[in-house]
């Protein structure tokens, strides 16, 4: 636990999206206000007592309802408020992963107690502002027309024509992303061979150049480093705790659509059954939890995931996977629209492969990667005659 030591209308920043501020201190109670994102659920902790929402859970059943609301439901303002009272010892729970205790009132101090996820930075704001410059307190608007573009394109991020009409459409109001977008999208349609118009490349540069740190604010601060592909953020190597604090933040901003899951200082292997019961996952079409340590439990948590309908790309190579957990996989009719599933260096012997060999599940599966595990002769030939050239050794 962090444990701060506050003034009134003094706040405490954690990450980038959520502000806390010492709104009122009287002698026996204060009033905090936490600023956040809309789809962020903040409640006092005896509610998550009242609706069973344990702070191991990234969301229970409140918490989802919550996030759909404010994500998928209904406009709402990108930014709300909440303020509530708290004595001594009482807490707020923020998005299940982090509480807020109030430690202490000592005269016009209070001390606020803080836990957190490691990955999740928390600063006095002074502090905060030191390192990153003043907090802007508006909110940067889209017009209406942006944010239907927006909604197209995160809709069906493989069609161009929707990009391309949003390119247009900044074009003629003078905004030079939409000449970026067309550039992104020109040279990514072109193969490896024919790519190789360097006045295209060194116009989308000198954009970039021009352009770029302006493009970048408009993200979230956790995908700020990421590469821009078809004139959008696309994919971030991230932890499981960054990815469910600012998945709503990130799917607002961009059509995101590949996570890499990377290792955090905790048990990761455990954390990924909170990325399984996170609605969000089912806004991915490519899943890489590679190199994580996980076994079949993990494993069959996420083939149970009633979230895992979208993903197109399921890469588990370099862990601990072996014949349970891949018959977990091949029982799991919702990851019906995998075409990779990639299960290299990991313990899946004969047991496993004739389960994946007699699964009806995988229809469109055009890539299963078995590089590197244990299997004889007869279980790869069991494997070649239902997957054919689809699946490799």
């Amino acid at each position: 636990m962090l444990v701060l030591s506050r003034k009134t209308n003094e706040s405490v920043m954690i990450g980038d999206h959520i502000r806390v501020t010492v709104v009122g201190i009287r002698h026996d109670s204060v009033r905090l206000g936490v600023s956040a994102p809309t789809d962020i659920c903040i409640l006092r902790e005896e509610l998550t007592d009242a609706y069973d929402l344990p702070l191991s859970a990234p969301r229970g059943a409140l918490g989802d309802q919550i996030l759909r609301l404010g994500s998928f439901a209904r406009p709402v303002p990108p930014r709300a408020t909440v303020v509530l009272t708290r004595r001594r010892g009482e807490s707020i729970v923020i998005q299940t992963l982090i509480r807020l205790t109030l430690m202490e009132i000592r005269g016009d101090r209070i001390r606020l107690g803080i836990v957190s996820p490691a990955e999740i930075p928390i600063h006095r704001r002074e502090v905060y502002e030191a390192i990153h410059g003043p907090i802007s307190e508006a909110v940067p608007a889209r017009l209406p027309e942006e944010d239907g573009f927006l909604q197209a394109i995160r809709a069906n991020p493989d069609d161009v024509a929707s990009r391309l009409i949003f390119a247009d459409w900044l074009e003629e109001r003078g905004d030079p992303r939409g000449e970026f977008i067309r550039l992104q999208c020109t040279r990514a349609a072109l193969s490896a061979s024919e790519d190789h118009d360097e006045e295209l490349r060194a116009r989308e540069e000198l954009l970039w150049q021009q352009h770029g740190a302006t493009w970048r604010s408009g993200l979230p601060r956790i995908l700020r480093y990421a590469g821009f592909e078809r004139g959008f953020v696309e994919s971030a190597s991230l932890t499981v705790n960054e990815f469910l604090v600012h998945a709503a933040a990130i799917f607002a901003a961009t059509p995101f659509r590949r996570l890499r899951v990377r290792r955090a200082w905790d048990d990761t292997a455990q954390t990924v059954g909170r990325l399984a019961a996170s609605p969000f996952l089912v806004r991915l079409q490519t899943l890489d939890l590679s190199d994580l340590e996980l076994g079949d439990e993990q494993t069959l948590g996420l083939a149970a995931s009633p979230h895992v309908h979208a993903l197109g790309e399921l890469i588990l190579q370099g862990n601990h996977v072996g014949d349970a957990g891949a018959a977990g996989l091949a029982d799991a009719a919702l990851l019906a629209n995998l075409s990779t599933l990639d299960l290299s260096y990991n313990r899946i012997g004969e047991p496993g492969a004739h389960a994946l060999a007699a699964s009806p599940h995988f229809p469109r599966l055009r890539s299963l990667r078995l590089t590197k595990n244990p299997l004889n002769a007869e279980s790869r030939a069991v494997l070649r005659h239902r997957f054919g050239e689809h699946v490799s050794f």
